[in-house]
């Protein structure tokens, strides 16, 4: 009950939606998606609403390989990544802060500008001495720019130290 998990957990409520399952593949899944997250934005009380595809405390977690500009890894564990694809304004409606740059905005969509936000323990591991924002990252053929640093957020574990996570709008 009083470990900070980095979010606002008294005031946050996730729900499960399992898209896919239900024949929801690709453009008709993210429209259904902002559907959702509109219709949960027009609910009395609601302040906020966005989505995760890996969601806080789901049981699921995605990783990556990155490279980084301006960092050499030093280990093939250097280059490890955990990451999630979220929704606008995702660090503002779940309680978490920025530390540095901005939130994904709505014009963060797949026909805008390929951008990026670190947690504060990756940001930390790749950019020790200088700030991340304006510099990128790659994952697989993608070349993201990284537009924030977010204070961490315990997503699997609370008796874990923070990973190194990667969010992509």
């Amino acid at each position: 009950q009083t470990t900070d998990i980095g979010v606002a957990r008294d005031r946050l409520l996730l729900v499960e939606v399992d898209a896919e399952r239900a024949g929801y593949k690709d453009a008709r899944r993210l429209n259904l998606m902002r559907t959702l997250i509109a219709r949960a934005s027009e609910t009395s009380g609601v302040v906020g609403a966005t989505l995760s595809e890996n969601g806080i405390f789901s049981g699921t977690e995605s990783g990556t390989n990155v490279r980084v500009e301006g960092f050499t890894a030093q280990a093939d564990a250097d280059s490890n990544i955990a990451y999630d694809d979220v929704g606008p304004a995702y660090f503002h409606t779940i309680g978490a802060r920025i530390l540095e740059g901005r939130d994904f905005e709505p014009r963060d969509n797949e026909s805008g500008a390929k951008v990026a936000v670190l947690n504060q323990t990756a940001a930390r591991f790749f950019f020790p001495h200088s700030s991340p924002i304006g510099s990128h990252i790659s994952s697989d053929s993608l070349t993201y720019e990284i537009v924030g640093v977010v204070s961490d957020v315990e997503e699997q574990d609370l008796r874990a130290e923070p990973s190194r996570r990667l969010y992509i709008s």
